[in-house]
């Protein structure tokens, strides 16, 4: 206004700040939604960090649960073969120890 030697009055200066402190008020308005976006973020994030950590535990809980089980089976496997590999001993001297 002024480079085109107009002066402005008091209205003028008023609707001017008036115009300036919407759009500031706007600005924070968005600022305000961006950070409570931010903070669900936050909030989602550690949620799923949590249950990451609880789902890794579980599956490492259960992966030691399936050795011992494997090295059980073994055991049992190895139990039955030397119970087998006795009996076969046991017959065997049992015919032979008659003569």
């Amino acid at each position: 206004m002024m480079d085109f030697g107009i002066e402005p009055d008091e209205l003028t200066l008023v609707n001017v700040v008036s115009a300036c402190a919407l759009k500031v008020e706007i600005y924070v308005v968005k600022l305000l939604k961006r950070g409570l976006e931010l903070l669900e973020t936050k909030y989602n994030l550690e949620k799923a960090r949590e249950e990451s950590m609880l789902m890794a535990n579980c599956l490492c809980a259960l992966k030691q649960e399936l050795e011992r089980t494997k090295r059980q089976v073994e055991q049992m496997k190895e139990g039955e073969i030397e119970k087998v590999m006795m009996e076969d001993v046991k017959f065997k001297i049992v015919p032979g120890s008659a003569g």
